[in-house]
C-alpha cells in the first residue's frame, strides 16, 4: 500500500468515524461505498462486499434508488 493510499484511507476512516459519532447515517453510506471501492482496488473482495452491502442497506432505507442501483451493479461485478 502506498503512502498516498494510507493517507487517503486514514482521512476516509476519520471522516467516517465523525459521521457515525454525530449520527449522520445517510452520509455514512457514501463513506461505506468509498471504503468498499478502495477495498476492491486492493483486491480485498470480502471487505469490499461488506462495505458495499452496508452502503446499499442505507441507500435502500433512505429510498435513494440511483445510488442503490449503482452499488448493486458494483456488487454484481465483484468476484466471489
Amino acid at each position: 500500500m502506498s503512502i498516498i493510499t494510507i493517507r487517503e484511507t486514514e482521512k476516509t476512516e476519520t471522516g467516517f468515524t465523525a459521521r457515525l459519532i454525530f449520527g449522520d447515517r445517510y452520509s455514512s453510506a457514501s463513506t461505506y461505498g468509498a471504503l468498499g471501492t478502495l477495498a476492491q482496488t486492493e483486491d480485498n473482495y470480502p471487505e469490499a462486499r461488506n462495505y458495499l452491502q452496508q452502503a446499499l442497506e442505507i441507500y435502500v432505507e433512505y429510498q435513494y434508488e440511483y445510488w442503490a442501483g449503482v452499488t448493486r451493479e458494483i456488487l454484481k461485478g465483484l468476484p466471489e
